[in-house]
């Protein structure tokens, strides 16, 4: 089974937004790799943050669609390819 990376948010002071980093490999992405597929447990759409089923924002991202990001390559770290 594939290792889902940990990724934190990271202030990019120049651009005023959110950066995402993997804990592992120092990688940081614009916005979080995950939300670039679509999620087949609430039906979000690519590029917009997880849902609850009361429609609120979720505060973590579904692990199947952590899991089709990681089928898609989206979700790749230098660390876990090496070794």
């Amino acid at each position: 089974m594939p290792v889902i990376v940990g990724l934190t948010p990271k202030a990019d002071r120049s651009f005023q937004k959110k950066r995402f980093r993997c804990n592992r490999c120092n990688r940081t992405w614009p916005d979080h790799p995950v939300t670039r597929v679509p999620c087949p447990t609430c039906q979000a759409p690519a590029g917009r943050w997880c849902r609850r089923p009361s429609g609120h924002r979720a505060a973590d991202l579904h692990v199947d669609r952590e899991r089709a990001a990681l089928a898609v390559a989206f979700l790749r770290c230098a660390k876990v390819q090496s070794e």
